[in-house]
């Protein structure tokens, strides 16, 4: 599968089943594409889980509440803890490097997974993923947002690769 609009194509992954790969060289700071699809709330995306029509991995959130779910070669973006990309603004992934033709393409999942504003009862650990990515500086759980080593979450605010609403919880 190969997007029409972005420099990327989508095949089998040596992290976790397919996966979007580069299909030209791609530069720093280049849009490598834009992630859309059907907005759900929480309790929707759970439900969704619940049933086995979607995985925990397989949802994009864009704020507090709302999340992203689609087909497509969107949703082929595998987790690394070391990334070549990030998100900027709402639901651009950007290179936060230099990415070389056939290199997979990968965002720290962590810096997607945002805390609601008002939680009062929001626990670091209530979502988390068993990390498959393979890296030398590999975390082997991810979570939230929080749950980043501190000079890691301090290089991704300076990098700007989380979304606004996440950018805007820890800033605060």
């Amino acid at each position: 599968m190969r997007s029409k609009n972005f420099p990327i194509y989508v095949a089998a992954s040596k992290i976790s089943g397919k996966g979007s790969f580069a299909s030209r060289d791609i530069r720093i700071d280049e849009v490598v594409n834009i992630i859309t699809g059907k907005e759900y709330n929480e309790k929707q995306v759970d439900d969704l889980i619940r049933k086995g029509k979607l995985r925990i991995d397989d949802d994009f959130q864009i704020d507090d509440d709302k999340f992203f779910v689609g087909p497509g070669v969107d949703y082929f973006t595998n987790h690394s803890c070391e990334p070549n990309a990030g998100v900027k603004n709402t639901n651009q992934i950007v290179a936060i490097r230099n990415i070389k033709k056939d290199e997979e393409i990968t965002i720290d999942y962590s810096t997607i997974s945002g805390i609601p504003k008002n939680d009062s009862n929001y626990r670091n650990d209530e979502w988390s993923m068993i990390c498959n990515c393979r890296s030398k500086n590999c975390r082997g759980k991810i979570g939230y947002v929080l749950s980043l080593p501190k000079k890691r979450l301090k290089k991704y605010i300076e990098l700007g690769i989380m979304p606004d609403f996440i950018t805007s919880v820890i800033s605060s």
